[in-house]
């Protein structure tokens, strides 16, 4: 009686569902060949898919069975706390975090959970703000754990596009554009094909778009037809190596300032009349000379690219003055 003197308010009770007591489960739930034995009118309360499901004449409301045959059941075992009552207005009782959260959040999104997907999307929020300073060169981390970093930002960054968490996913964006702009010796093909669905659909966050177009040559945009740049082949071959260039002017940039501030103005002026200036030519013609051949492979790239955009463009054209030809043929 409590309970339901707490609760009608929110949402009344199907009339073909009698009261029963709490330790008297009228329906069983099979995921993935596992029963579990819970009362219909807790999931009836909890969402409006079980709801319907058993109080509309459906074959659940007869024989009392819900199968969810492709579904893990342990998955199920975290997610039936929050059907509870006490955990349909907050989740924090039962807690989301980002350990259980990639488990439950394809259920919070089936059955229409909308409450509790805004209460996860702030807790991930909030939960996931270290992985920002994880990615950031420290003394501690290698280059393989600032990659891996990076890709776990880039698969919360799917999931919250999957099961629309708007905060977590703009925080993600944000990360992956700084790693972008700030750290491109991160970022690889492997990743960036990772990457991909998150600028290829058409909801993508623009200034992530913008960040990467940023990083290709000019004569390579395609004169802002994105949608052609973004299905051909050789434009992440293309990018990639845009990131390679641009981590070798970082490196280039980086190890010249150390050798001038490294040691005071008398010490480096000594140094450089014992061992004279062709060592410090000899050390920047090193990442002149690699420089120009990766240079040369992005030109090779973006002319292959301009190349197939004439090509299909004569070919469009061909087939235009076909159609008005009379028996015209082209191959």
């Amino acid at each position: 009686r409590k309970f339901r003197s707490n609760h009608q308010s929110a949402r009344s009770f199907p009339h073909t569902h009698k009261r029963r007591c709490l330790d008297d489960p009228d329906v069983t739930v099979v995921v993935g060949g596992v029963p579990f034995l819970h009362h219909s009118f807790l999931l009836c309360f909890a969402s409006e898919y079980f709801d319907t499901m058993l109080s509309s004449g459906m074959q659940e409301s007869q024989n009392k069975v819900i199968s969810f045959p492709d579904k893990n059941p342990e998955e199920w075992k975290l997610f039936y706390p929050f059907l509870e009552p006490r955990s349909l207005s907050t989740s924090d009782v039962v807690g989301v975090t980002k350990e259980n959260a990639k488990a439950i959040l394809p259920w919070f999104h089936e059955f229409g959970l909308n409450k509790l997907l805004k209460e996860s999307d702030d807790k991930l929020w909030c939960s996931l703000l270290t992985l920002k300073r994880s990615f950031v060169p420290a003394d501690h981390r290698s280059l393989s754990d600032r990659i891996t970093v990076l890709e776990e930002i880039v698969g919360w960054a799917e999931t919250a596009d999957i099961y629309s968490l708007p905060r977590t996913r703009s925080e993600m964006v944000k990360d992956l554009k700084k790693a972008m702009t700030d750290y491109p010796e991160l970022i690889s093909k492997n990743l960036l094909e990772k990457m991909r669905p998150l600028w290829s659909k058409a909801s993508d966050n623009t200034e992530l778009w913008e960040t990467v177009m940023s990083m290709i040559p000019k004569d390579a945009r395609n004169n802002g037809n994105d949608e052609e740049l973004k299905s051909n082949p050789l434009f992440l071959d293309l990018l990639s190596q845009s990131f390679k260039i641009a981590s070798l002017r970082k490196n280039q940039t980086r190890d010249i300032s150390q050798s001038r501030h490294s040691e005071s103005d008398d010490d480096m002026d000594s140094r450089f009349a014992r061992e004279g200036w062709p060592r410090l030519r000899g050390f920047r013609h090193m990442y002149e000379t690699r420089q120009e051949i990766d240079d040369i492979r992005r030109q090779s790239l973006a002319r292959q690219i301009a190349r197939r955009r004439r090509v299909d463009l004569r070919r469009g054209d061909l087939l235009a003055r076909s159609r008005h030809q009379p028996g015209g043929n082209v191959e």
